[in-house]
């Protein structure tokens, strides 16, 4: 990827029909901005662009091209501005098995009471009826909670095996290549009906 060119909105407009989209959209020289993207949002491939670390990421860049993004790919990439609020705006989204092992990811170390107090935040009445209804005995000198895990361990694994696949099988340089030179629709690599 040619990061030495003199890159600018107008370099790429009067060359539009020439580049290399699937290049183009990895390459970390380019003059990111919101109006970049989005003047060639049809263009671009958006595994290249989810994986680009020189993007101007933000909040608002991620929730506008949010339908349009690979969250396996995104939940990996460390040039996102990353943060406790932009993990819970997408929640959903991401790909955990791929975030954690994310060396970006600095989160505050947490105390058992906010530990306790996420928890509540998440699970809410679901959590304090799975500790009421599973706590030990109490005696008048203890009062101990342990709640029913079977639920987040359920909630794990089908969160592990949606992801399983993007991340024990990451993609070969072939099919990368196939993808660069827009041989191979770049959707089908990621569609788990697919052959």
């Amino acid at each position: 990827m040619n990061t030495s060119l003199p890159w600018s909105l107008e370099l790429i407009e009067r060359f539009e029909d020439r580049w290399g989209w699937n290049w183009l959209s990895e390459n970390k020289g380019l003059p990111w901005s919101l109006e970049l993207i989005e003047r060639f949002e049809e263009r671009w491939c958006w595994i290249g662009l989810s994986m680009n670390k020189a993007l101007p990421w933000s909040l608002e860049l991620i929730e506008r091209f949010e339908e349009r993004w690979h969250w396996d790919v995104l939940s990996k990439n460390e040039g996102l501005p990353w943060s406790l609020e932009l993990i819970e705006r997408f929640e959903e989204r991401w790909c955990w098995m791929a975030l954690s092992p994310n060396e970006s990811l600095h989160l505050p170390t947490l105390r058992p009471a906010d530990i306790v107090a996420i928890m509540e935040h998440h699970f809410g009445a679901k959590l304090r009826t799975f500790s009421m209804k599973n706590s030990p005995k109490q005696t008048s000198t203890s009062k101990t909670l342990s709640p029913d895990t079977s639920q987040i361990e359920q909630d794990w694994t089908e969160e592990e095996s949606s992801c399983r696949e993007a991340w024990d099988n990451p993609l070969t340089e072939v099919e990368l290549q196939e993808i660069r030179s827009g041989h191979e629709n770049p959707e089908r690599i990621f569609d788990d009906s697919a052959p």
